[in-house]
């Protein structure tokens, strides 16, 4: 691992489709609290997968704009992401 104290990371714009790969991405960087999505097409949002919760239990502010998202999946995301405050 190059940098485990990342604490800000933009993944915007990358086209991932699986929030299992954004959380592999994730999971090593402990210090992680912020994480930006924006504009990735998300289709595979299986959030019992393993090892998902423990990727963004830290994190605290989110951003899904122009994710192609349903409001019932938003509304799924603060079970793996307690700690969300904005």
């Amino acid at each position: 691992m190059t940098c485990p104290r990342i604490t800000s990371l933009d993944l915007s714009r990358n086209l991932f489709s699986s929030l299992q790969i954004v959380a592999q991405i994730c999971a090593p960087l402990t210090e992680l609290r912020t994480l930006r999505l924006t504009g990735n097409r998300f289709w595979e949002l299986d959030l019992r997968a393993e090892g998902f919760k423990r990727a963004f239990e830290r994190i605290t502010w989110l951003a899904l704009n122009l994710c192609v998202l349903g409001w019932e999946e938003v509304t799924l995301s603060p079970l793996c992401m307690r700690l969300i405050v904005d």
